[in-house]
């Protein structure tokens, strides 16, 4: 067997920012060998200026996805990129096609696996891959003998799958392609998941939640270790967070799901009926179509997608943050809201572990229940005096465990790991 060179290969469908994060924790110790993702453009090539000129002139809206894909300074060099399945996926979501872009969606990320598998598995001594699109990658770098980690942003699939199966059951109402397909394709999907964390020899969850679900399907605890991601910087004025007499706004931020808890935050408004007394804004993209959720009679308002600068405003002129999540890795919009100094309700079920505490700068509430998250909302309102110091502590503890300290403690993390199991 031909030795496998030092270092780590990271393969990602996608370069998210919290991954982005943590591959320069790993290029600045150098561990970092090479990135594998689909689309990655070098913002100062001619394409990537091409590029930067049509975000100028474009609507945000057309150009939101392109700026994700130029790469930082400390990747050049650094990144493969397979771009022909990726575009055609993106061009089946774009003239509207759900059904047809799902399935191209499911090819794509397994001819990214199989090429990541066939072109790079095997050379280095750790692969780090995930959930999802790292199988055959997976596979072969364990028969060459190396290493393999999963980072892993979501529960346990096997809960992921209650979790959804049940709501679709609950609500037949909101209809929405990705609910229709989900139960046909669920057994092939958590097949394939289950053989990628039995494969991985460390599980890196970005949340105590994550964590609790694979122990709770039983691995063990020394496969699946817990570093939560990061909070933003700390805005430089906090939220409005109660100040002031106008009506108390409710910020709900996140894609308007099943998943998200839509339908039971829209029952608790109503539970709650706070007449002039408070609004509830609703921020983010209509997964469910067949439902319009606007109903500024009752103080609902749908604000649609916003972008970062538009959602930073609102987090700013909000008073309370609302996630009633039935299931998350750790909401990153959570994290924001924390550092714009905001109170939040919210479950635990958000991933938010020790970052919210009950009574201390939120209120935790038991998920799938539109009569807590009533109540919560009501205390909210009755006592928004103490809603500024609820908001002041959010900062604190966003101040506290920040994106820096996330990336070194996952830094340490897989230092030890591979000085354990390479003995280097």
């Amino acid at each position: 067997m031909k030795p496998l060179k030092q270092g780590i290969i990271v393969s990602s469908s996608d370069l998210r920012p919290s991954l982005m994060s943590i591959l320069k924790g790993l290029e600045e110790a150098g561990l970092l060998k090479k990135v594998v993702t689909t689309i990655a453009v070098d913002p100062d090539g001619v394409f990537g200026r091409f590029l930067k000129l049509s975000c100028r002139l474009l609507p945000w809206r057309l150009t939101r996805g392109i700026e994700r894909r130029f790469l930082p300074v400390f990747l050049k060099g650094k990144v493969k990129a397979f771009y022909f399945a990726e575009l055609i996926r993106l061009f089946a979501n774009r003239i509207g096609a759900a059904l047809l872009a799902h399935n191209i969606w499911l090819w794509a990320e397994l001819r990214f696996d199989r090429k990541v598998a066939r072109r790079y598995a095997g050379i280095y001594e750790c692969v780090y891959g995930m959930e999802h699109s790292s199988l055959e990658t997976f596979k072969k770098q364990k028969k060459s003998g190396g290493l393999c980690i999963l980072r892993q942003v979501v529960p346990h699939g096997r809960i992921t799958s209650e979790v959804i199966n049940r709501e679709i059951v609950k609500f037949p109402e909101y209809d929405c392609l990705y609910y229709r397909i989900f139960p046909k394709d669920q057994a092939r999907s958590l097949a394939r998941k289950e053989a990628e964390y039995r494969l991985a020899d460390l599980i890196v969850a970005n949340s105590d939640f994550v964590r609790e679900s694979f122990l709770e399907a039983g691995f063990p605890a020394d496969k699946i270790v817990s570093i939560p991601t990061g909070c933003p910087s700390v805005a430089k004025v906090l939220a409005n967070a109660g100040s002031g007499q106008e009506p108390l706004n409710f910020l709900f931020a996140g894609t308007l799901s099943l998943r998200k808890g839509l339908p039971y935050l829209v029952k608790a408004w109503n539970l709650f009926k706070p007449g002039k007394a408070a609004r509830l804004w609703l921020a983010g993209g209509n997964d469910l179509k067949s439902v319009n959720f606007n109903d500024p009679q009752a103080g609902i308002y749908q604000l649609g997608a916003l972008n970062h600068k538009e959602l930073k405003i609102r987090y700013a002129q909000a008073d309370v943050f609302v996630l009633p999540t039935l299931l998350e890795g750790l909401a990153h919009v959570l994290l924001e809201a924390l550092a714009a100094g905001l109170p939040v309700i919210t479950t635990r079920e958000s991933g938010c572990g020790d970052l919210v505490e009950q009574g201390k700068n939120g209120i935790l509430v038991k998920s799938a229940s539109a009569e807590a998250l009533a109540d919560a909302m009501r205390w909210c309102l009755e006592n928004r005096r103490e809603l500024r110091s609820f908001g002041e502590r959010s900062a604190l503890k966003a101040r506290a465990w920040t994106v820096e300290d996330s990336n070194y403690a996952h830094l340490e993390l897989v230092k030890r790991f591979l000085k354990d199991r390479l003995a280097i």
